[in-house]
């Protein structure tokens, strides 16, 4: 998934006569980032919308933060199997080399006349 593909929540807060009304929609992108702005008309709602608004952005910077961690760990898994692939094939080939010397070996034994 590409950045831009990502959903994220926008959120709407309404004040009328001292009450809040906070509603949300997920299926905005991340290229539409979240603005929560306020007019401070004294209530105390509005520094609770403030306090929410940090608390959007703190999650924001964690889901960014867990994304890249997550894509450093596919790379790192991708890279640790794709050289475990690389040994297994190798070392399949020194063992089927090592069988073919052996009845190579065991040929010439049995051609000269060796007797055990």
């Amino acid at each position: 998934m590409q950045a831009e593909e990502y959903p994220s929540i926008v959120y709407s807060v309404q004040v009328l006569n001292g009450s809040a009304r906070l509603t949300g929609n997920a299926h905005a992108f991340v290229a539409h980032y979240p603005v929560i702005t306020f007019e401070d008309i004294g209530l105390d709602v509005m520094r609770e919308i403030g306090h929410f608004r940090y608390a959007v952005w703190d999650l924001k910077g964690e889901l960014i933060s867990i994304i890249q961690n997550e894509r450093h760990s596919r790379n790192t898994a991708e890279a640790v199997l794709s050289r475990v692939v690389w040994g297994t094939v190798l070392t399949n080939v020194v063992l089927v080399a090592l069988a073919v010397g052996q009845v190579l070996y065991v040929r010439t034994l049995i051609g000269t006349g060796y007797s055990f």
